[in-house]
């Protein structure tokens, strides 16, 4: 109840005996779409009369001591629950040479909302050595209160090589709001958003609210001569002019059939797609739902009139999926070898992070 005092709307303490072995445990309304989260602080409560520094100083000496995987995320969890009272104990580790004490550290730290952490976890973000790190450092900067610093250490990331990067990077800059983010409610059907970036990329979410992010210059390539959905889809190169395309579309239901000239930009022509003519938006449109939209993209990148990388939501979840599993592989070191020559098997308490805690899956998956 110290950690998680009643809030405001909450029918009781977070914590209540029943019985010398039971007790009811109330959600405070703000972890209500959290609970997993409120569920691994309340694991990690320390119960111990010390001061929480003290505690955490003990936990510190523990990691440093023994530092595996398990430990490290038993200490990150542990000094979470603690509070930020702890966080002097913690920077001194955000400089340590050991992967696990410094993450576990960092971890906690970001959690806790230290603005010490920061440039920390930027870093984490370029040099981490594997990509979950990299991962879970973009999701608590992400998290972070509103701070120029993370601005200007996400957008870079923008640029990187590595397509899961990129695109933890635009999600993370398009939930912080971001002045990069050029974001278009498309009739109420879909949310177009559009982040620079050196790299052209289309992705489409599947899950949750409907989104087609877009990274680059990215343009429908001329010449070209697109004919789909038993040619009731038609799209040219209009003559004379290279910047822009000749449309003509029939509507099976309705019957009519629309012809329009529309640019070779293609978050222009998703909108083109999307978009419902009326009298108070008069820009020319064929009303085409999100899936029919998705669609059209998907045949113009299957032809090959888009250079930009197209990804849907699925696809990405298992590439994350396997690389993380390629991560986890684990080979001993030589020196922990027996006498024999027999290897001492991996440590089975190296864990793969949960979907949840990479960011992959909704809260409501």
């Amino acid at each position: 109840n110290r950690v998680f005092p009643e809030e405001f709307g909450q029918d009781g303490p977070t914590a209540r005996g029943i019985s010398d072995e039971q007790i009811e445990i109330r959600v405070p309304p703000s972890w209500k779409d959290d609970v997993p989260t409120f569920m691994e602080i309340m694991n990690h409560i320390t119960i111990r009369s010390q001061q929480p520094e003290s505690v955490a100083m003990s936990v510190k000496r523990l990691l440093i001591t023994d530092p595996s995987p398990k430990n490290a995320d038993a200490a990150s969890w542990r000094w979470r629950a603690l509070g930020d009272r702890i966080l002097p104990v913690l920077r001194d580790l955000y400089e340590s040479p050991e992967d696990l004490p410094r993450n576990a550290a960092l971890k906690a730290g970001g959690r806790l909302k230290d603005p010490i952490a920061i440039p920390f976890l930027i870093e984490e973000t370029k040099q981490g050595k594997s990509l979950a790190a990299r991962i879970e450092a973009i999701h608590l900067l992400k998290d972070m209160p509103q701070d120029p610093r993370i601005m200007f250490g996400l957008r870079p990331l923008l640029d990187s090589n590595d397509i899961e990067i990129r695109l933890q990077t635009a999600e993370a800059l398009i939930e912080r709001r971001d002045p990069a983010v050029q974001s278009f409610s498309i009739d109420d059907k879909f949310e177009l958003l559009w982040l620079p970036s050196t790299h052209e990329l289309v992705y489409v979410t599947q899950s949750g609210e409907p989104r087609i992010i877009m990274t680059g210059d990215v343009n429908i390539q001329t010449p070209l001569s697109l004919n789909t959905w038993d040619n009731h889809l038609m799209v040219k190169e209009s003559e004379n002019d290279d910047s822009t395309l000749d449309v003509r579309y029939h509507n099976q239901d309705s019957g009519q059939t629309f012809h329009h000239k529309i640019s070779t930009s293609l978050p222009n022509f998703a909108m083109f797609l999307a978009h419902h003519s009326t009298p108070e938006e008069p820009s020319p449109g064929l009303n085409l739902s999100y899936s029919r939209t998705i669609g059209a993209i998907h045949e113009l990148w299957r032809q090959q009139y888009l250079k930009a990388d197209f990804k849907v939501e699925q696809d990405r979840l298992l590439a994350v999926i396997q690389r993380l599993t390629n991560e986890m592989t684990f080979t001993p070191r030589p020196d922990f070898a027996t006498e024999d020559n027999e290897t001492v098997p991996p440590p089975t308490f190296l864990e793969v992070p949960t979907p949840k805690e990479l960011g992959i899956f909704d809260s409501d998956t």
